[in-house]
């Protein structure tokens, strides 16, 4: 049976070289940049498979139509680059067409799909999962047809990755705040139900509870869920002596925004005192889920970033999320991969260094994406595709100093943040 949905963001589901025989069975002219593209789309979060979706339905993997007719090499076949510096020019006008955004590499034509996909007009507008973000990519008012777009792409996804993600229960309630979250989701909330699955869902459907939370995890394994992701459950909004010594705590409460916008909540079937193992079923099936919400939504995979509802609310809430293995449950999220790293991931040393206040793009000997930017006479350079984040982060070519971007997508203002 096909996927009903998918999310945009995810970890690698295949491996680089499963990535790139798949460009190389399709005849795909970017199989030579084949692995450059897989490290830019891990790096980023998004799915590889996805991207091979909407890759294959726009232009058989560069094989047909504008793609092909002006080698543009672009896999999204979109009209206008999401960053100026990563796009070559437009084509000249098509009748009937318009123009369409022109690339130097595949990688770069990739990366800026990365960043349209992870910026203002989906990611951060809500839109995270393939229907979601197809009635907005593909409209029907361009003659397109998004149902049959999404059904194609999760077709291919079901096809080259086989399984792929946590089995997820819809029983959804109208306990929410309706309308996009409008704010980046930044931790996940861990509940105890202090009760059955059967309880919980009558509960969260009573008129009577104004309660809800984005998931259950059952004690057999079952995740439910109850809240769409890209809206505000009823679960975490009254803070009450926060813990906040824990950074993340403390910038949203500082923030001023109710927590239910700022986080993903996730209820366990099980009483307070009931011990809570990574090895149990439940235990295997939160982390799993965790691991995967952080990933979609790009949260950092720490300790910091996983709370119990105790962190937000110590008065009414004092013993939620229950007794947890806390250490074996954190390490089986961080273990299933795709963890964010807080320190700049640092390419080799490049050959040439640009000349004062100027970039350079090129793929260093790994094949992965990297800019080279030369400022107050010292070469700085990292892997390209972080560039899709506001404050990237590079290091000099000596490795002893940081240095963060002020301007996103721009390489002439540098703040030292470490040394």
């Amino acid at each position: 049976m096909t996927l009903s949905d998918y999310p945009m963001n995810h970890a690698a589901e295949v491996s680089r070289e499963r990535f790139v025989a798949i460009l190389a069975e399709n005849d795909s002219p970017a199989v030579a940049e084949g692995a450059a593209m897989y490290d830019t789309l891990v790096a980023s979060g998004v799915s590889v498979l996805v991207f091979l979706g909407f890759y294959h339905v726009e232009s058989r993997m560069g094989k047909v139509g504008v793609c092909k007719d002006y080698d543009t090499k672009n896999p999204g076949n979109v009209r206008t680059p999401a960053s100026l510096s990563l796009s070559a020019s437009l084509t000249p006008e098509i009748p009937g067409k318009g123009r369409y955004a022109m690339y130097p590499t595949w990688t770069f034509g990739t990366l800026d799909w990365c960043k349209r996909i992870k910026g203002p007009k989906y990611a951060e507008s809500g839109l995270l999962t393939v229907r979601q973000v197809l009635p907005k990519y593909a409209p029907s008012s361009d003659r397109n047809d998004p149902d049959s777009y999404a059904r194609t792409v999760l077709a291919m996804v079901e096809r080259w990755g086989g399984k792929v993600g946590i089995d997820i229960i819809k029983d959804l309630t109208p306990h929410n705040t309706s309308g996009p979250r409008g704010h980046k989701a930044r931790a996940v909330v861990w509940h105890v139900a202090e009760g059955g699955r059967a309880g919980v869902r009558s509960w969260f459907h009573s008129p009577a509870s104004e309660a809800s939370t984005h998931y259950l995890v059952c004690k057999d394994g079952d995740v439910i869920q109850f809240v769409d992701e890209a809206i505000t459950p009823w679960a975490n909004g009254a803070v009450n002596k926060p813990r906040l010594t824990n950074p993340v705590v403390k910038e949203m409460v500082e923030s001023g925004i109710n927590l239910n916008r700022l986080t993903i909540s996730i209820e366990t079937e099980r009483y307070t005192g009931d011990r809570l193992t990574a090895d149990s079923p439940m235990g295997r099936a939160l982390a799993q889920l965790t691991r995967e919400v952080m990933q979609r939504h790009g949260i950092p995979i720490d300790d910091d970033h996983v709370l119990g509802h105790n962190e937000v609310d110590s008065v009414n809430r004092p013993n939620c999320p229950g007794n947890l293995d806390w250490a074996g449950l954190l390490a089986a999220v961080k273990g299933g991969g795709g963890t964010v790293s807080k320190e700049p991931v640092v390419p080799a040393k490049p050959d040439t260094i640009p000349e004062a206040g100027t970039a350079e793009w090129f793929l260093n000997a790994r094949g992965e994406t990297v800019v080279v930017v030369n400022f107050g006479g010292k070469a700085a350079h990292i892997e390209g595709v972080a560039l899709m984040d506001a404050g990237v982060t590079v290091a000099n070519v000596s490795g002893d100093r940081y240095y963060r971007s002020v301007i996103d997508g721009t390489f002439t203002e540098w703040l030292k943040v470490g040394g």
